[in-house]
């Protein structure tokens, strides 16, 4: 296992103390997380387009309160739509005590099924990393050829 990534639902995320959030700029999928000794809890997942990951985000201090430790930081994914589809699909299958839960949120993503080859949300505790029934190579790669696909259309 490469310490300098991290896998949520199969897509690699590179982990940032959480105070290193002014060097995190770019267009990005985040996940606000607290990490444990052995695994990863993730607190909040979301996007930007201007990189506002910083102690002003609507969110932050929520997460320091739970203990936010880390940020978690996706680059992959390089325009504004792969980037809501990919933080859609991970607030689906990742549980967080930030995010609205599935049921709040509009319909499932087609790209869940991509995911876990089934459109139905997942109530999976929140830790993730290795424990996570989805982080395998495989559904990053389905993810990643899906992208590739949208492009050349």
């Amino acid at each position: 296992m490469n310490p300098l990534i991290v896998e949520w639902a199969g897509v690699p995320f590179s982990p940032f103390p959480v105070d290193s959030w002014q060097w995190l700029r770019g267009s990005v999928v985040y996940i606000l997380c607290k990490k444990g000794f052995h695994s990863s809890t993730a607190l909040y997942i979301g996007q930007t387009d201007t990189a506002q990951i910083n102690p002003r985000h609507y969110k932050w201090e929520h997460a320091v309160a739970l203990g936010m430790n880390q940020v978690h930081v996706h680059w992959l994914a390089t325009t504004m739509s792969e980037r809501a589809e990919l933080a859609s699909v991970l607030r689906d299958q990742i549980w967080t005590p930030s995010n609205d839960p599935p049921a709040a949120r509009p319909p499932i993503s087609p790209w869940n099924a991509v995911l876990t080859g089934s459109p139905s949300h997942s109530t999976a505790a929140p830790t993730a990393e290795n424990s996570n029934s989805l982080s395998s190579p495989s559904s990053y790669a389905a993810l990643d050829r899906v992208l590739r696909e949208q492009r050349e259309v």
